[in-house]
């Protein structure tokens, strides 16, 4: 299997394709690692819901 790079238009071999994966996975992984580092905003609780009663009929 033949794969071409995007930008230049060459022919890569599948270990080089992969290689290129790996390297754009990782900074994919490095960009979602620095948004688990910024503090997250504390939750707002919930509005209190009013219940419903259930009403068994027997």
């Amino acid at each position: 299997m033949v794969f071409k790079k995007k930008e230049e238009g060459k022919e890569m071999t599948t270990q080089e394709a992969m290689l290129e994966l790996g390297k754009s996975m990782k900074a994919i992984n490095t960009r979602l690692d620095k948004m688990e580092e910024q503090p997250k905003p504390e939750p707002q609780p919930l509005p209190e819901q009013p219940t419903i009663p259930i009403v068994n009929i027997a």
